[in-house]
């Protein structure tokens, strides 16, 4: 499983071809497991290593799926199993069955376990565990809501109704303030809607925050994401963009003359000073004053930074492309 897929150049990108179609492509947000690419695919999920220097893409650990993968989630949590030296990861994974699967994997002996959780009744878009304990997941769908579910024993604590289907949800991260003393009760996460909005949750009461609502003008929005202060949404063609904490008044960036349709966008890890957005026709990465620096057509399903590196990794077809600033 060692083996490096074969990158090849790619003008200003590289890029690796896979056996078979990529739908979902995260890198894991913690620096514990900064480096790690979670693959989703049809029938099939895949953990690799990303290697900057020089570029590749080594697979670590493989495992069959029982459905299509929509959304892919890393917890913050890397258990070590009794009598081993090397530590697990915990990911989920959301099926075209609407079922969520917790997955808790050895890299070094390529064992896994797996945990089935059910209660969506249509396609699921987002799965996103905390960032300070990672016990609580949190999911959301075409059905209209968001569900929390403790990720330790599988059960199902909390079920939000939505007026629309839910794209994104993202836990805000918080620093513990010393490290024996989480402090789960204070954890926010956002939650957007394809009707146009974006809403600040408390996670302890399932509860709206008072007045933090932001509302992007247009619809429908497809995607969301939130790093360090910054909210940003596809919307209607448009990326969106506030500062927290917010008044409403949403900044509007112009609609690409290069991409007609963009459907997922993501703020850079290390630097959220560069960003990217993918679609149907193509993708496009931005760094200082929002300036276009990268550009290329095909069919994006998904995109993602490492946590570490000025990397982004592009779900293309049956290929992983690869920009490094």
């Amino acid at each position: 499983m060692e083996r490096a897929t074969d990158v090849e150049e790619f003008g200003d990108a590289a890029q690796a071809m896979m056996d078979f179609p990529v739908h979902v492509v995260e890198f894991s947000p913690f620096v514990s497991t900064a480096g790690l690419l979670a693959v989703g695919g049809h029938a099939k999920v895949m953990i690799a290593r990303v290697e900057t220097d020089p570029t590749e893409i080594v697979p670590v650990l493989d495992l069959h799926h029982d459905t299509r993968i929509t959304a892919i989630g890393w917890s913050p949590i890397t258990p070590r199993p009794e009598g081993s030296l090397a530590s697990s990861v915990i990911f989920c994974t959301a099926g075209g069955d609407f079922k969520l699967r917790i997955y808790t994997a050895a890299l070094d002996d390529q064992t896994s376990e797996m945990v089935e959780l059910s209660g969506h009744t249509d396609i699921v878009n987002a799965v996103s565990f905390d960032t300070l304990t990672g016990r609580t997941l949190a999911s959301t769908g075409d059905d209209h809501t968001i569900r929390l579910w403790n990720a330790d024993d599988a059960v199902q604590l909390a079920c939000i109704q939505l007026d629309s289907p839910g794209t994104s949800v993202i836990w805000i991260p918080q620093t513990p303030s010393t490290p024996s003393e989480p402090q789960p009760e204070f954890q926010k996460f956002l939650a957007a809607e394809r009707q146009g909005s974006v809403r600040l949750f408390y996670a302890s009461a399932q509860r709206q925050l008072a007045g933090e609502t932001l509302r992007a003008g247009r619809a429908p929005l497809l995607d969301a994401d939130y790093s360090d202060g910054q909210v940003g949404v596809v919307a209607d063609g448009r990326l969106v963009r506030w500062t927290l904490p917010s008044s409403g008044v949403a900044e509007a960036a112009d609609k690409s003359a290069f991409l007609e349709s963009p459907s997922c966008f993501r703020w850079g890890k290390a630097r959220p000073v560069y960003s990217a957005l993918g679609g149907v026709d193509g993708y496009q990465v931005f760094g200082e004053g929002h300036d276009c620096i990268l550009q290329r057509r095909g069919h994006c399903t998904s995109l993602t930074w490492h946590a570490l590196h000025n990397t982004c990794c592009f779900a293309v077809g049956s290929t992983i492309q690869i920009f490094i600033a």
